[in-house]
């Protein structure tokens, strides 16, 4: 959800708590603000997903998104004549879908072993985290093979009931060594915006120290702000649980 839509639901939420009325001209820009977001950023994202599991069938295929708020999402098949009358289709390029998250049960999910450790610093607020080197084998037999310079493999993190894309990747360097990451940057930046709501204390007391000691200097956390992000198999292939502990 884009910040202009967040705040005006926001506002409309505060107004009602307070026993206020919500004007004609709110209601009007709160749903022309759902228009927009469900054209320009809804739609292109479902596209990009929908778009690669779906291409490789014969017979064509109509899928039916149907949302309520208090009932959730049903996708379904429907006729194929059901669509757009009298609109040219819209073409949508292809979105990062790092964008996309979706909700899950955590009780569903059936953890297993640890599959690496990293020390909160201030990359996994930003954009992922460089996997230590002793994690590697570890790292390479979950996803099912040694992911070769250059590529890397599209995973899921579960953190609190949130399923979060992401992408574990070997970087194309001339170096000795691989250089795995885990990587979670796209446009909106969920996972990392989720952890500054987790860890806003951590957050901001690296900072702090960057912008009054530069942006490449190690911050030294105190013992208290110290955390340590755990990553976990479980049985879905390609998804990893996310746990956040004091380290």
């Amino acid at each position: 959800m884009n910040k202009e839509l967040e705040q005006l639901y926001n506002a409309v939420s505060q107004m009602e708590e307070l026993g206020l009325p919500v004007s004609k001209d709110q209601m009007k820009r709160l749903e022309q603000a759902e228009k927009a977001y469900v054209e320009e950023e809804l739609l292109p994202c479902m596209q990009a997903v929908a778009t690669p599991l779906i291409k490789g069938l014969r017979q064509p295929l109509t899928l039916i998104v149907d949302y309520d708020p208090a009932q959730g999402i049903v996708v379904k098949t429907g006729n194929r004549k059901i669509g757009r009358v009298g609109r040219k289709p819209k073409k949508y390029e292809e979105c990062d879908t790092a964008d996309i998250v979706t909700s899950v049960r955590e009780d569903e999910i059936v953890e297993g072993e640890v599959l690496l450790t990293h020390a909160v610093d201030w990359s996994p607020f930003e954009y992922g985290f460089t996997i230590e080197h002793k994690f590697h084998e570890v790292i390479f037999k979950a996803v099912g093979h040694y992911i070769p310079r250059g590529s890397g493999v599209d995973v899921q993190l579960l953190f609190n009931g949130t399923l979060y894309d992401a992408k574990i990747t070997n970087a194309n360097r001339q170096v000795k060594g691989d250089t795995i990451r885990l990587l979670y940057r796209g446009k909106k930046n969920n996972f990392g915006t989720r952890l500054k709501q987790e860890l806003p204390d951590v957050y901001n007391f690296i900072k702090r120290f960057k912008e009054t000691n530069g942006g490449r200097a190690q911050c030294p956390l105190p013992s208290d702000l110290r955390r340590l992000l755990i990553l976990k198999e479980t049985e879905r292939e390609q998804v990893y649980k996310v746990e956040c502990k004091a380290g």
